[in-house]
């Protein structure tokens, strides 16, 4: 039932319908969508639900021409959460904000913190493309440091390459914007690539060898180092 009311509600011809026809979806989502990282919870460990998203998100983007839509499909915007670190992922018309969290972060945790960061350098792929506007603060489109989520509209602030846009931003506890990313309300239509050829979680079955035992000796070092301290 679900999936059938997400369905409809992207699919459905703005320009057929009584109301105004939405500028813009915002998906909200308890753990991450597009991350490559295989150590955290998220869709990636879906790959089948992920997908049926992913095609999900291709038909609604394609429908402009392939249903004979006159109004353009709004773009799709995903916010997330759980993980402990701010990030943000992905390209116009699938962005993804993750905000976590406003009381700690990865980077404080006696076990996990050591290897927060290194884990974070390591699984990339959904971040290409994005970058830091602070690279004081934040590295890579990812931010270690307590942080919150802004939305915000904008209007004929791009000398004409758009007319409304929004503004997705990571910020810390005094404000400052770390990550930010741009999505056009009024921009081209994205064109998605199919899913097999976008990057995808590597899940425990697809490490290599070598990465597995690299990964668990990261992993024992930090639980020695945590022993230690305690």
């Amino acid at each position: 039932e679900q999936w059938t009311w997400l369905e409809n509600e992207l699919l459905v011809d703005p320009s057929t319908e009584e109301e105004a026809a939405p500028e813009l979806f915002v998906i909200l989502s308890s753990i991450q969508v597009w991350s490559t990282n295989p150590l955290m919870e998220g869709w990636g460990h879906f790959p089948k639900e992920q997908e049926r998203l992913w095609n999900l998100l291709r038909t609604h983007y394609d429908s402009a021409s392939s249903m004979g839509r006159r109004a353009p499909p709004a773009p799709v915007l995903f916010l997330s959460g759980d993980v402990h670190h701010g990030e943000i992922s992905g390209q116009p018309g699938y962005y993804e904000v993750t905000s976590s969290g406003l009381t700690h972060h990865c980077g404080q945790h006696k076990l996990y913190g050591p290897v927060c960061e290194p884990i974070l350098q390591t699984f990339t792929g959904h971040r290409d493309g994005i970058s830091s506007i602070d690279d004081a603060q934040g590295n890579n489109g990812y931010y270690i440091g307590l942080n919150y989520g802004v939305l915000e509209i904008l209007e004929d602030e791009n000398s004409g390459q758009w007319k409304r846009a929004v503004r997705a931003s990571i910020r810390n506890t005094t404000g400052h914007s770390i990550l930010e990313a741009i999505q056009p309300l009024d921009g081209p239509v994205p064109v998605l690539p199919p899913y097999d050829k976008r990057a995808h979680t590597m899940d425990g079955h697809l490490i290599s060898h070598v990465q597995t035992i690299s990964l668990w000796a990261v992993i024992g070092l930090a639980s020695i180092l945590f022993l230690r301290l305690r």
